[in-house]
C-alpha cells in the first residue's frame, strides 16, 4: 500500500477518535476557550513546552559523546527541533525519530549505526524515564492501583517493561567483554557492510554499558522532560476542570496517555493519548464520567504544536542545508 494513503488513513482515524471524544463529551469546544482566555497561562504553559527540544537535544549530545561523536549542539537542536515537528505527522512518536536519524547521520556519514543506535537508545531512555516516573507514582499511591483492577494492570505492564529494560542492560554490561572481543575480529570488518554495521553496534553497547555515568544523567533528564509534561498537565487542569479530579489523577492518567503515544496507529498519537487519559481518569473517578478529561491532553498537544511552530518556519532553509 502507498505510504501517503497510509498516512492519510491514519490521520483520519485520529481525526475519527477525536470525534468519538467529542460526541462523548469528553472533549469540549469550551474547555478549549476557557484556556485561550487565560493568555498569560497559554503563553508560559507554550514556553514550558518548548523546553523539550533542549532538554532532549541535551540528552541525545551525551549520547552521541558516549559513541565518541562530539557534534555542536546548535546543529543537534536544529535536528531535534525539526524532527519533533515532522513526529506530529509521522506515525506515532517515534515517527519523529527516523528524521532525527536521516538528519543526524550527516554528522558523521562513516558513523551510521552508531548514530542509528543513539536515536534508538535516546527513545528507549525517554520510555524508562517515563516507566522509572510513573511506577514510582504508583508505588506512592499503591493502594489507589490495585483496588482498580485495569490500573492494577497498568502497573504490572509498566513493571514488566522496566524489567526488560533492566535486564538488558545487566545483559550488556556482564557480556561486554566478549562481545568486544567479537566486534574486534579483523574478519568482521572484511566482510560486507552488514557485518561491518553489525560490528559498530556491538561496540556501540559496549561503550554504553561503560559510560554509565552519562547515561545516568541522561536517564535524569529524561525524567525531568516528562515530570515537566506532567506539570504542564496538572497546570491546564487546573484552569479547564478546577477541581473536578484530583492531582494523582492527572498525573496517573498522564503518565499511561504517554506510554499510549508511543502506539503507532495515528500521527504523533493523536486522538489515542486523548482517549487513554480519559479513561484512566473515569477509573479514578467515576463520579465525574461525564468531564472532558480528554480537553486536558488535547490543549497539551496544542500547546507542543504551539512551541513548535518556529521549526516550520525554519524547516525549508534547514532542509536546505542538509540536502
Amino acid at each position: 500500500m502507498n505510504s501517503k494513503l497510509i498516512i492519510c488513513i491514519k490521520f483520519a482515524f485520529a481525526i475519527f477518535l477525536l470525534w468519538i471524544l467529542y460526541r462523548l463529551k469528553l472533549i469540549q469546544i469550551s474547555s478549549i476557550l476557557v484556556m485561550i482566555k487565560n493568555p498569560w497561562s497559554l503563553v508560559g504553559l507554550t514556553v514550558l513546552a518548548w523546553f523539550t527540544s533542549p532538554l532532549c537535544t541535551l540528552r541525545w549530545r551525551l549520547l552521541l559523546q558516549v559513541q565518541g561523536i562530539e557534534t555542536n549542539f546548535a546543529e543537534l537542536f536544529r535536528i531535534v527541533y525539526a524532527s519533533s515537528l515532522f513526529g506530529l505527522y509521522l506515525p506515532g512518536v517515534v515517527g519523529g525519530d527516523v528524521v532525527r536519524t536521516v538528519f543526524g547521520s550527516r554528522l558523521s556519514p562513516g558513523k551510521i549505526p552508531k548514530i542509528t543506535l543513539s536515536v534508538v537508545f535516546d527513545r528507549l531512555m525517554g520510555v524508562v524515564g517515563l516507566l522509572v516516573l510513573g511506577l514510582a507514582g504508583c508505588f506512592l499511591f499503591f493502594r489507589s492501583f490495585w483496588m482498580n483492577k485495569p490500573l492494577g494492570f497498568f502497573m504490572v505492564l509498566a513493571a514488566s517493561l522496566l524489567a526488560i529494560a533492566i535486564f538488558l542492560a545487566v545483559f550488556a554490561v556482564l557480556f561486554s567483554s566478549p562481545l568486544h572481543q567479537l566486534s574486534k575480529r579483523n574478519k568482521w570488518r572484511r566482510r560486507n557492510f552488514f557485518f561491518r554495521s553489525l560490528a559498530q553496534l556491538i561496540e556501540a553497547i559496549i561503550s554504553y554499558s561503560k559510560n554509565r555515568k552519562r547515561v545516568l544523567a541522561a536517564l535524569v533528564i529524561s525524567i525531568l522532560v516528562h515530570a515537566k509534561n506532567i506539570v504542564s498537565l496538572l497546570i491546564i487542569a487546573e484552569i479547564v476542570l478546577a477541581k473536578a479530579v484530583e492531582p494523582v489523577g492527572v498525573a496517573i492518567s498522564g503518565f499511561v496517555a504517554f506510554l499510549t503515544n508511543f502506539i503507532p496507529l495515528t500521527p504523533g498519537g493523536i486522538g489515542l493519548g486523548e482517549a487513554a487519559f480519559s479513561q484512566i481518569a473515569i477509573m479514578l473517578t467515576p463520579a465525574s464520567a461525564e468531564t472532558d478529561f480528554g480537553s486536558i491532553f488535547l490543549l497539551h498537544r496544542g500547546l507542543t504544536i504551539l512551541a513548535l511552530i518556529p521549526a516550520a518556519f525554519a524547516m525549508p532553509r534547514f532542509i536546505g542545508k542538509q540536502i
